[in-house]
Formats: C-alpha cells, structure tokens, sequence
C-alpha cells in the first residue's frame, strides 16, 4: 500500500490459498512426475517453494479451462503471468513464477508433452 498508494481488490481480503490442493488430478500427476524425474534431489524448502509456483500458474491456466498442454498458448500463458505479477504487485515473485514454470515447461517439451514453439 505504502508502494502504490492503493490495495489490489484481490489482495483487499486475503486469506491462505493452496493452489496445489485445488488442482486436477493430470495436473497433480504432472507436478509429481516432474519432481521425481527432474528434480529428485531437491531440497524440501525448494521443492515446496518450486511446487507453489508451479501450480499458482497451473491453476490460473485450469480456471480458464485448459487442461493439457496442447491448450495452452503464449498470449494464455503471458495473460497469466501478468495476473499473478499484479496479485503480488512484485517484479520478484514474477520472475520466480516465470523461471520455474519455464522449467516445467521445458521439461515436458524436451519429452514432447508441450510445445514451446509459439
């Protein structure tokens, strides 16, 4: 408040949210996978911390009905990032949502589930 002057509508009644918990069950399945194929030495303060943003742009993505990557488009995914960037009104956590939800993303095209192409 003390930054813009002003409280975001969506943050004017906050409460403890768990994207993770509200996700279907592909996507669940997909997180897991990730993990213990991609991931599976990390850290448990990283791996809780990579799974939040992961599953906050996941989420987002399954509120607009995808569900599955061939779904998914850039301008979808950008619509996303910026939504989540003015929930949190922070240049850091959208950074760290689009750094790791990149590497979910890279991870499934390198196998070809998604498409980075365009």
């Amino acid at each position: 408040m003390f930054i813009y002057g002003q409280i975001s509508p969506v943050n004017a009644f906050p409460r403890r949210f768990f994207p993770f918990k509200e996700l279907d069950t592909a996507w669940l399945t997909l997180i897991e996978d990730f993990f213990s194929s991609a991931r599976p030495d990390c850290p448990d303060s990283t791996l809780k911390e990579m799974r939040n943003s992961i599953s906050h742009v996941l989420y987002a993505l399954q509120g607009k009905g995808i569900t599955g990557f061939s779904e998914i488009t850039y301008h979808t995914l950008r619509e996303v990032c910026d939504y989540e960037a003015q929930v949190h009104q922070s240049e850091r956590i959208l950074k760290r949502y689009l750094c790791e939800s990149s590497q979910f993303f890279g991870y499934y095209s390198e196998y070809g589930k998604c498409d980075l192409s365009g």
